[in-house]
């Protein structure tokens, strides 16, 4: 997370303040699915930090290593969640080449996951539109880590 923060702030001039983790219970993983829904995990940033999930002039993008879905749709995961045009949740559970069966590779990983960050940034604090060109860090048809992994992370 310190990493991202500075790399936002070199690269966008973007100020971020982190807040102190939040504990995950095992009670919010769904029996059926061994999963978070990704809109339970905001709901909770709402309820443990409510000053700032529910400053209109905040953005608020939770990071989390929970492996997540959102309901209502026939995904077996999800990348992240976007909420209210402020909120989000960020899963590195399906960016981590280990869950894979793969080698760790850090590198990866943390590419992984800055663009999809950026992404969300891109969306929520500068007002990008979601793109269809596959190399945008917006691309909006992220399916799984090969589209994320062939997407820049350039707006």
């Amino acid at each position: 997370i310190q990493q991202l923060t500075a790399h936002y702030k070199a690269r966008f001039g973007v100020t971020i303040k982190t807040l102190p983790a939040i504990p995950l219970d095992e009670t919010l993983v769904s029996r059926h699915r061994d999963q978070i829904d990704a809109a339970v995990l905001i709901g909770l940033m709402r309820q443990k930090y409510p000053n700032v999930a529910n400053d209109l002039n905040a953005i608020v993008i939770g990071v989390t290593p929970a492996d997540i879905y959102i309901s209502g749709y026939d995904w077996d995961f999800a990348f992240n969640l976007r909420i209210d045009n402020r909120l989000a949740v960020v899963s590195m559970a399906r960016m981590d080449p280990v869950n894979f069966g793969e080698p760790a590779n850090d590198v990866l990983l943390n590419t992984r996951l800055r663009k999809m960050v950026t992404k969300n940034l891109g969306v929520l604090y500068f007002r990008k539109s979601l793109s269809k060109n596959p190399r945008s860090v917006l691309y909006n048809n992220v399916l799984g880590v090969e589209e994320l992994d062939a997407m820049g992370e350039d707006f």
